[in-house]
């Protein structure tokens, strides 16, 4: 083992791996049914072109991942915050409303589990992991998820992620996105994070809705 990764449901490694040694990601998994639910739908995603890392190994209780290169969002997210600038981790987001959309159409599952750790941006090209915790929901529910997360990372509601927030509102809502149910799932899903995370946000759900419609220029 190389390191671990942030995780809070299972165990995940970067390791090395086979013959000769290569970097791979070993996800050991507390619920094996959701072991085998994330493989149907690794298999499913992958089958219709869409990147995710390719499966190299699995055992009864973990499966072994190739390593896919690159910056999380996440990472991205947080570049922007230091240096002012939003134009990367915006294009990665945007790819990532299409990912998502896709996501649905090929499984009729929401993927849920919106943490932008979860997505890697490797050459322009978008990859997505964890996908154990899709459920039924529409894109909608994602979408307001997506801006839910952006929003609550640190520093969180700052100018550049309320900026990045009405951006994509706009871009989602070009899509085809109903308006109203992707602000819905975005209060639902603060007021969530609020009661969960026991913390005090510097909007509340239905300002921070408000917030974002009234500049995203639909």
């Amino acid at each position: 083992m190389i390191r671990r990764f942030l995780s809070k449901q299972n165990d995940v490694s970067l390791v090395r791996w086979g013959e000769p040694p290569r970097l791979c990601v070993a996800k050991r998994f507390t619920d094996l049914a959701k072991l085998e639910k994330e493989l149907r739908i690794n298999a499913r995603i992958r089958e219709i072109g869409m990147r995710a890392p390719a499966v190299l190994d699995r055992s009864e209780d973990t499966v072994l991942y190739e390593y896919v290169e690159g910056k999380t969002l996440c990472a991205l997210l947080d570049e922007a915050e230091a240096a002012g600038d939003g134009a990367a981790v915006l294009h990665g987001l945007v790819l990532l409303c299409g990912w998502l959309a896709t996501f649905l159409d090929a499984t009729g599952l929401a993927f849920y589990d919106i943490n932008l750790r979860n997505f890697v941006l490797e050459d322009g090209t978008l990859y997505g992991f964890d996908y154990e915790d899709a459920r039924d929901g529409g894109s909608e529910a994602d979408f307001g998820r997506l801006l839910a997360f952006i929003l609550t990372y640190n520093p969180a509601f700052s100018d550049l992620k309320l900026y990045l927030c009405r951006c994509l509102l706009f871009h989602m809502c070009e899509g085809g996105a109903e308006k109203s149910a992707v602000l819905t799932a975005l209060k639902r899903e603060l007021e969530a994070m609020r009661t969960r995370r026991a913390v005090a946000y510097p909007l509340a759900p239905e300002a921070a809705a408000s917030e974002i419609e009234k500049g995203s220029r639909t």
